[in-house]
């Protein structure tokens, strides 16, 4: 039961990291060629990776069942807590209202090959509910069922790497424009985050760290392998585009009715976006629904039934009505908002609570590796991807 908990964690972990952001990789790799996206890629997981080792430390210095809200109010007041709190919830009905508009055209049209004809109004009402019932079930079942998808992403994958291997040209692997790669590595860290469900995954393996931290390497190491090995079936079509083409394009809001039409990776790209949209829908649900409980102050016997309807109710009705509000006027003030406030919780709120607790001594059964040499560098790291990732958002929202 113990090793079946670990690798429901484990797999959650990874999707969180796979989301949406893997299919707009083609960009990435379009502007600095495969082999720099690959060093970007692992550049990012090991910097995620310390973050995410500082949010452990942090969590496990909390009783079980302590997030966001919970933590941040411990080191830093009721305020802040109420701050970081607000902000995440903010974020995760934000995130949710971007995936659910992609799933509809997405439904439709692979149903339309096979014959079947169904409303897209149909399925952009039935998707958030059916999202919905699935985190009604609890973290366990949520967890299963994201297993199975994963799963199911996983042979989607290896059909477009089939593709890619049998379409890629020499020529492309001597791209490497290493004066991109700075620029890209921040977006690579806003596309891969998962460290937001750390104290989620720690709750659901009763705060046992080395289980713990032993489900976030190997989970955010699959995912980093992932990233890579699909540079490689996306690797043709940013080719044949062409880099210098590919690194001026600028899209005001992706229109995944489109993309599906796109022979990226042959058939598999609409299956292979579902199943990214689907799986991110369930990872944020989960957190919001776990931050929420902490910050109405729920136990973790409470957190069902009743009061996990009303959870669920205060995420996904919200995420749904905005959802509606056409992408022209939505998109860039959620992507800029998304991309902030996941930037600084998975970077910075981290670090600062690391930093208090061991100002304050505060006990842990966890201390994340490299003592405070490690924390300095991170911090300097932290605030310089923040600086460029804000540089980015400027100019995004300038054009």
């Amino acid at each position: 039961m113990i090793m079946w908990k670990w690798i429901l964690a484990t797999a959650f972990v990874a999707s969180c990291t796979i989301g949406t952001s893997l299919v707009g990789q083609i960009f990435i790799i379009g502007i600095v060629g495969f082999w720099a996206s690959i060093a970007a890629v692992f550049l990012s997981w090991a910097y995620l990776l310390i973050t995410a080792l500082y949010y452990l430390e942090a969590t496990l210095s909390r009783p079980p069942g302590a997030n966001i809200f919970s933590i941040t109010r411990f080191y830093f007041g009721s305020f802040w807590g109420w701050i970081t709190a607000v902000l995440w919830i903010c974020v995760s009905i934000g995130g949710l209202a971007f995936v659910f508009p992609l799933a509809p055209s997405l439904i439709v049209g692979m149903l339309a090959q096979h014959g079947i004809t169904v409303p897209v109004q149909l399925i952009t009402f039935t998707f958030p509910l059916i999202i919905g019932l699935i985190l009604y079930l609890g973290p366990h079942l949520t967890m299963s069922i994201n297993l199975i998808l994963l799963a199911s992403l996983s042979l989607g994958l290896l059909g477009s790497y089939r593709l890619g291997f049998e379409q890629i040209t020499p020529q492309y692997f001597k791209l490497f424009q290493l004066g991109f790669l700075i620029l890209v590595i921040p977006v690579l860290i806003t596309a891969m985050y998962y460290q937001m469900i750390i104290p989620t995954i720690a709750t659901f393996l009763d705060n046992q760290f080395k289980k713990i931290r032993s489900s976030i390497v190997v989970g955010s190491f699959i995912s980093a392998v992932i990233f890579a090995l699909w540079g490689i079936a996306v690797s043709p079509i940013a080719g044949k585009i062409g880099p210098e083409n590919l690194s001026k394009v600028h899209f005001k809001y992706l229109n995944y009715e489109e993309l599906a039409k796109v022979p990226i990776v042959g058939p598999w790209m609409p299956f292979i976006s579902l199943l990214t949209i689907t799986t991110g829908a369930l990872v944020l649900g989960t957190i919001a629904v776990d931050v929420l409980a902490d910050l109405f102050g729920y136990e973790l016997s409470s957190r069902k039934g009743v009061k996990r309807v009303l959870l669920l109710a205060l995420v996904v009705v919200p995420s749904f009505i905005l959802s509606l509000i056409p992408p022209e006027y939505t998109y860039l003030p959620l992507v800029t908002l998304i991309d902030t406030a996941w930037l600084f919780m998975s970077g910075l709120l981290p670090i600062f609570w690391v930093w208090a607790r061991r100002f304050r001594e505060q006990y842990t059964p966890y201390t994340a590796p490299g003592g405070n040499t490690t924390l300095i560098i991170t911090t300097a790291i932290a605030c310089f991807v923040f600086y460029l990732v804000g540089i980015e958002i400027i100019y995004q929202t300038s054009i």
